[in-house]
């Protein structure tokens, strides 16, 4: 049972590892889904024309100029919303991701240190006649295959 614990806790190293590698490549990948980047466009316009400065409608993406037409682009609280809902998801998937990745990278690095234990069979002397032919045609085989065969 202790060693059990200790493989458990060995394996938590390598899972909060790639949990946290996984959170913030989620984070990053979640930059990549539309409703997130359009948010994210649309926030820098805000930010600048609340700083006194004038959108250029010609500079932004079809998605962004296409939310600007809609009646409730003065107020782009729910599209904020969802991509922080958005972001929320991605993080918990890299989480998990990079969780399970982590240990299994671990079992396979640990898998491939122990190497292999190769089990070599020598035919007997007495009994081999060296003909060099597959097991199957061996006739001392054949001979114990009739025996049991009857």
């Amino acid at each position: 049972m202790k060693k059990l614990s200790a493989y458990i806790a060995l394996l938590l190293l390598p899972a909060l590892a790639g949990a946290t590698l996984g959170y913030f490549m989620g984070q990053y990948l979640s930059n990549y889904n539309a409703t997130v980047s359009l948010a994210k466009e649309i926030r820098s316009g805000s930010e600048f024309t609340a700083k006194g400065g004038k959108v250029d409608i010609d500079k932004l993406s079809i998605d962004a100029k296409e939310f600007m037409k809609t009646p409730g682009a003065s107020d782009p609280q729910f599209l904020y919303e969802k991509a922080a809902e958005l972001k929320n998801k991605f993080g918990l998937g890299g989480i998990l991701a990079g969780a399970w990745l982590g240990i299994v990278f671990f079992l396979k690095a640990a898998n491939a240190g122990r190497g292999r234990k190769y089990e070599i069979t020598e035919p007997d002397p007495a009994l081999c006649v060296s003909c060099a032919r597959c097991f199957k045609s061996c006739p001392v085989e054949r001979e114990r295959l009739k025996k049991l065969n009857g």
